[in-house]
């Protein structure tokens, strides 16, 4: 299965990641999307869990039994539902299904790159199988580890 197409926004630092990251989540769920915010780290996970609370944005747990619902949109509902998962919840193996709905009904949101890339890969894989498609975005901050070791954050002062 081919891995699904995705955007990369890369921010000045921390801070406006997430906030774009918050943006983002508000905007999808305001147009009746699903949001799955996933992070390869836990540390990463936490720091956003923390952000979305002090911003009073509702948020539940995603547990990786419970995949189906990530593409179930209640008509009655005016907002799309919000999740936080580990990328580790999602294993190409566990993720087999053929997908049923053509349509639009998920913004995948991902905290960071990983370091590795098959980790990347793998996530994508994991995503393409769902029963409906998602809009995937990969965010990174210069200041992030990965993008300061190759420099980014001498980037910042430009």
């Amino acid at each position: 299965m081919k891995a699904p197409a995705y955007d990369d926004k890369v921010w000045i630092n921390n801070d406006r990641k997430l906030d774009g990251i918050c943006r983002d989540v508000l905007l999808a769920q305001d147009n009746g999307l699903n949001v799955l915010v996933v992070a390869h780290f836990d540390k990463s996970l936490t720091s956003f869990a923390a952000t979305l609370r002090e911003r009073a944005i509702d948020f539940q747990s995603f547990l990786a039994f419970d995949r189906k619902s990530l593409c179930e949109i209640n008509p009655s509902d005016k907002a799309g539902k919000i999740r936080l998962a580990l990328s580790s919840y999602f294993q190409a193996d566990r993720f087999a299904a053929e997908r049923r709905s053509e349509r639009v009904a998920l913004r995948t949101l991902v905290i960071e790159h990983h370091p590795l890339a098959v980790r990347d890969d793998s996530l994508l894989s994991s995503l393409s199988a769902l029963d409906c498609l998602s809009e995937i975005s990969f965010h990174s901050a210069l200041t992030d580890p990965l993008l300061s070791h190759f420099g980014g954050e001498k980037i910042e002062g430009c």
